[in-house]
């Protein structure tokens, strides 16, 4: 997706608002919102006019039950959100590899 007129220095206050919501959300304990963020999958974040964008793999967890955590999110940040689901990638799309190495005989 290609969202015009994306402005970084928004979207980075719009990470740390996240951030100090879920602070909050765990009365300050970093280490609860830390796992709590790290659990929803977030890759990316794009902030364009009054729109904000949030990719994530898991976007039941940022909606929480009935809603709740995203209307308190939203009314945290003062503004609508609009979540994008993410697809995880499938175990055959993944190349593991034994040696770091072998990346040159793949990559050629």
């Amino acid at each position: 997706m290609i969202i015009p007129n994306v402005n970084h220095k928004k979207t980075r206050e719009v990470c740390e608002k996240i951030g100090q919501f879920y602070l909050q959300k765990h009365s300050g304990n970093y280490d609860k919102a830390a796992i709590e963020i790290t659990k929803l999958g977030i890759t990316g974040v794009l902030v364009s006019h009054n729109k904000i964008i949030i990719q994530l793999y898991r976007p039941g967890l940022l909606i929480g039950k009935k809603g709740e955590n995203i209307e308190n999110l939203q009314a945290f940040l003062g503004v609508s959100l609009h979540i994008e689901e993410e697809s995880l990638p499938k175990w055959d799309d993944l190349i593991i590899l034994d040696n770091p190495e072998d990346l040159n005989d793949y990559f050629g």
